[in-house]
């Protein structure tokens, strides 16, 4: 198949053909020593090289026009097969999902309405807008499809706040009070366009009502994306090929991040039982959407986090793995129901991402040297646009001076030797620093932390160089010592 229908259509088999180059580079950086250490590492992982539709179809138009439709169809017969499969499959788990938030919800409509949304529920193919006219009830205008905005959005808190806030525009107040009095209208109640009519009536919803409401049609969200994104071509085949790997570990909610994000890559450790010994299996999610400009660069900094994982004890069904500097553990059998956006910071977790995204700018270069762009839609340079690098000012100085040290403590595991040359309190007030300014919570505060920070981040690093003469004095003495007490003998 043509080289270049490889990376735009199927980006997993293009990364794993080209997945050589990349271990090469990281041996030219890390030196030839490592070779067998880093091969092991990048030779036993699951590569998942994903794209949203949208980019898919532009890719595929694209291929058909420089290459003619002939000869795209012809080598890619699958992927067009996978289009209408996941067109099918998404009006298929909407009318279920649909069905499963009406009947959750039906118990807060008007018992009147109760028999027509069981005739809804029970239909084989619902229709997306469903009422009575005659009544003027519409279920999904009132409560809403699960993926759309609700008239009962307009009773929410944060309506209120609108409402009673002088700051915000007459236009949108009225917006929000021709929306609530649409919603009685809708539900065959009408007294008129004076608001004031409907706020004392006996069906006003209630905020526990509305509450409740936003949590199931969440819960129905998540569980619509979840299966989506578990079934939808080509998750559908990574979840088969996981299956036929043997890993443990669940990464459901990898799957639906990569969906809900407009671009999401990350690393997530998983394990497998090979022959009574566990060993670690890392997966590793690259979007490889329309901008695929620094797509280069971010491979190597995800592969870099598989370079320093290590699978640390299996413990019954808890796994401890060492990321960086960092451990991580998670719970073989756990299944992640519902999605989480966010999530707790681990203690060196953003530290630890500006260095390894620091270190995964040289290795971009030493590739960049050896094969220009290979995965990146075209030879250019990398233009820093990660987010982490937003705190480079805080730890640049501390990644060029102690290079050495820290990539030997990341890779060994053994932050000793890190601790050993810069000082372990040093390293901890480094870290805090990093992790004040991110906690930031606007841009003002961050400004005016910017001068305090750099002020408190070159105390830091005098105490680090301090601490590294002190050290390497002391091993010089007992270096002399050791060598007298040899000659001696």
């Amino acid at each position: 198949m043509n080289d270049r229908i490889i990376r735009d259509l199927d980006p997993t088999q293009y990364l794993n053909d080209k997945l050589n180059l990349y271990i090469e580079a990281f041996i030219s950086y890390y030196g030839e020593e490592y070779r067998e250490f880093i091969e092991n590492k990048l030779n036993n992982i699951f590569i998942i090289a994903y794209q949203h539709d949208i980019d898919f179809t532009y890719k595929l138009r694209l291929l058909e026009e420089q290459l003619g439709q002939d000869v795209v169809k012809d080598k890619s017969k699958e992927y067009y097969e996978s289009i209408e499969y996941n067109s099918t499959l998404r009006v298929k788990l909407l009318n279920k999902y649909r069905k499963e938030y009406a009947n959750r919800v039906k118990y807060l409509l008007p018992k009147k309405y109760h028999e027509i949304v069981e005739q809804y529920i029970k239909s084989d193919n619902p229709p997306f807008i469903f009422g009575i006219k005659n009544n003027c009830f519409e279920f999904e205008e009132v409560l809403g499809d699960i993926k759309t905005t609700t008239l009962y959005d307009y009773f929410t808190d944060e309506m209120d706040e609108k409402l009673n806030n002088s700051e915000v525009s007459d236009v949108e107040k009225q917006t929000i009070i021709k929306k609530r009095m649409k919603y009685f209208k809708t539900i065959g109640i009408d007294m008129g366009d004076d608001y004031s009519n409907y706020t004392k009536l006996e069906e006003y919803p209630s905020p526990e009502m509305i509450r409740e409401i936003r949590k199931i049609k969440k819960q129905i969200q998540d569980l619509y994306n979840l299966e989506l994104n578990s079934k939808i071509y080509p998750n559908c085949l990574f979840n088969k090929k996981e299956k036929e790997m043997g890993l443990l570990l669940d990464s459901s909610e990898e799957f639906s991040l990569i969906r809900l994000k407009e671009e999401y890559n990350c690393v997530h450790p998983n394990i497998r039982n090979n022959k009574g010994k566990m060993e670690l299996i890392p997966e590793m999610f690259i979007y490889t959407g329309i901008d695929s400009l620094q797509r280069d660069n971010i491979i190597i900094h995800e592969l870099n986090h598989i370079i320093e994982m290590a699978l640390m004890d299996v413990s019954g069904n808890m796994v401890t793995i060492r990321s960086g500097w960092d451990i991580t553990q998670d719970i073989i059998g756990e299944k992640k129901e519902h999605i989480e956006l966010e999530h707790n910071a681990r203690k060196y977790e953003r530290l630890n991402e500006i260095i390894n995204e620091l270190l995964a700018i040289d290795i971009h270069k030493k590739f960049k040297s050896m094969y220009g762009s290979v995965f990146s839609s075209q030879n250019s340079e990398y233009n820093l646009s990660c987010c982490y690098l937003e705190q480079e000012y805080i730890a640049k100085d501390f990644f060029e001076t102690y290079k050495k040290k820290i990539i030997e403590s990341r890779l060994t595991g053994n932050m000793q030797v890190l601790f050993d040359a810069i000082g372990e309190e040093n390293f901890e007030a480094l870290n805090n620093l990093v992790n004040e300014e991110y906690q930031a919570t606007d841009d003002f505060t961050k400004t005016t932390l910017h001068d305090d920070i750099r002020k408190r981040r070159d105390s830091i690093l005098k105490k680090m160089n301090l601490h590294t003469m002190m050290h390497t004095s002391a091993n010089n003495t007992n270096q002399i010592m050791q060598e007298r007490t040899i000659n001696r003998s």
